[in-house]
């Protein structure tokens, strides 16, 4: 079915919904999961309980801290993983990574954080979608009642 899945995280609730997802299908096809994400070089957005705070920050420190808690996941379900964190805009290095690798499918969440960087984080599934060069699945991450 699949062999290569990549799926975008910004360690937020909403994206680790997309990421649970896209674990459960790597289990299910034994395809190997690449957890992305992506930040900007001066500094990166946190979640911190829902709100966005900006903050000078060692790149590779928080990106990685990001995918390590998602590749967790993963192996504790023994999902073969590897993990990515890029420097650039979170559209352009999902849809290159996935170029690279040859990637079968791209998983995303449909939600994004909340306040007004939603408007922002909002358009990065609508993005991908148009700049995929494979299959993309876009996760209801809504939490459910």
């Amino acid at each position: 079915m699949y062999s290569n899945i990549i799926v975008g995280t910004d360690g937020s609730g909403t994206a680790s919904r997309a990421v649970l997802h896209a674990i459960d299908l790597a289990a299910l096809s034994g395809a190997r999961l690449h957890i992305a994400t992506a930040g900007s070089d001066s500094f990166i957005h946190l979640a911190a309980g829902g709100a966005m705070i900006e903050r000078p920050t060692t790149l590779s420190e928080e990106l990685s801290a990001v995918v390590n808690e998602a590749a967790s996941f993963a192996q504790e379900r023994g999902v073969d993983c590897e993990t990515h964190t890029i420097v650039g805009d979170a559209v352009d290095a999902i849809c290159k990574l996935a170029e690279k690798l040859n990637a079968d499918l791209i998983v995303v969440g449909n939600r994004g954080m909340k306040g007004v960087q939603r408007y922002f984080w909002d358009t990065i599934p609508d993005a991908i979608s148009h700049k995929a060069p494979c299959n993309v699945l876009i996760v209801d991450t809504r939490e459910k009642m």
